[in-house]
């Protein structure tokens, strides 16, 4: 909660830990595929993957998978889920701040007997929590 939370947040992707597993993981996965695609699904896990990129990736090795659900089920599992953010350092969140309160000033002025149910009754909004943070000055 440092305000340095980026402006972009992009898809995020899943990725395979140990590279040890990559082949187990390929076969376990690829039960009900043809024996001999599974070198190309081990090389398509060793990399970082989005759901689309990596059915993309499979069709153009010439991969038919049969069992897409199952496979992608499996994929998932066996890999962690990565969040990503564009860090351009052209803007975070925490530069808008001034704005953010502009916006609620400006809704207060136009509906002064809705602000309480705007701040606090609405539905929740998800956020991105970011893995960059501001170094204490101590280790500046």
């Amino acid at each position: 909660a440092d305000g340095y939370n980026p402006l972009t947040v992009q898809t995020a992707y899943f990725s395979m830990e140990t590279p040890g597993e990559f082949d187990w993981q390929a076969q376990a996965i690829a039960g009900a595929e043809s024996s001999s695609s599974q070198p190309e699904l081990a090389g398509l896990l060793s990399r970082p993957f989005r759901p689309g990129q990596l059915f993309n990736d499979a069709a153009a090795a010439g991969i038919e998978l049969k069992h897409k659900k199952a496979f992608l089920d499996a994929a998932a599992a066996a890999a962690r889920q990565v969040f990503a953010a564009n860090y351009t350092h052209e803007g975070f969140w925490a530069d808008h701040w001034t704005y953010d309160l502009d916006q609620i000033i400006s809704f207060e002025a136009v509906y002064p007997d809705d602000v309480e149910r705007a701040m606090w009754d609405a539905e929740k909004l998800p956020f991105y929590q970011s893995s960059g943070v501001v170094q204490p000055r101590d280790f500046k």
